[in-house]
């Protein structure tokens, strides 16, 4: 493996800092796993010299780095996720403070399955980014809140369902 700041040969694979210019190499290459799935050598042929071969796996390692510089599925992953979570919290908040009215009930519930589409948006985003870009914060984050927010919308429409059959027929 090489350094995708200076080139130099690295000594070790799993090494945290370039020993010729000293670039925090986890920063870097954030996704090291990217470089064990993708074969060294993209062609059948064999490089017919060592030149040759550090040439084409310093270009697939900058390939590799240049698409892990793309977080568009991990911001759309942690936006759908955010606001998943936030619509199940405010939502739930306010249905234990209106449980007396049926019909906001059923306006609750139609909120609640919104907020598991956009829940089910961010992990469907989530699982493209995972296959396109390197592992980020922003879409371990947005992976959350959307598993939260689903599971919070659940239990509330399944609540509103119970409390909205009691309510109608009182």
């Amino acid at each position: 493996m090489y350094c995708p700041k200076c080139g130099e040969k690295l000594i070790n694979p799993n090494q945290k800092f370039c020993q010729a210019c000293g670039a925090n190499l986890k920063e870097l290459i954030p996704n090291r796993s990217l470089l064990d799935k993708q074969p060294i050598i993209p062609s059948k042929s064999q490089p017919t010299s060592q030149s040759d071969f550090d040439y084409r796996f310093k270009d697939q390692q900058k390939q590799i780095y240049e698409k892990s510089d793309t977080n568009k599925y991990a911001k759309l992953c942690f936006a759908f996720g955010l606001i998943s979570f936030i619509l199940s919290y405010v939502s739930s908040i306010f249905y234990f403070l209106i449980i007396s009215i049926p019909y906001l009930i059923i306006v609750f519930s139609i909120i609640n399955i919104n907020d598991l589409i956009f829940g089910s948006l961010s992990r469907s985003f989530k699982r493209k980014s995972e296959e396109k870009e390197a592992v980020t914060r922003l879409r371990k984050a947005g992976s959350v809140l959307a598993i939260i927010g689903i599971v919070y919308s659940s239990i509330n429409i399944i609540l509103s369902i119970f409390n909205a059959a009691i309510g109608f027929s009182i």
